[in-house]
């Protein structure tokens, strides 16, 4: 009753799918990147954010509004 069918793929399709695994990867970090960098950016030292020291991850941390 279950039969399980396994289609074979041929090289043609395992390269399509490489390539839109390879596209979704490079547009996900396009998204994370700037997303984490204004979280971190958020609770860094604003003289260090405008100074270019922080990359991805917060530097010192700071809790003062402005």
């Amino acid at each position: 009753m279950n039969e399980q069918t396994h289609t074979i793929r041929n090289s043609d399709e395992k390269l399509f799918d490489a390539v839109v695994n390879l596209l979704a990867a490079l547009i996900l970090l396009a998204v994370l990147y700037p997303l984490l960098f204004i979280v971190s950016a958020s609770f860094s030292d604003p003289a260090l954010v405008l100074n270019g020291e922080v990359l991805l991850l917060a530097e010192a941390y700071y809790f003062r509004g402005i």
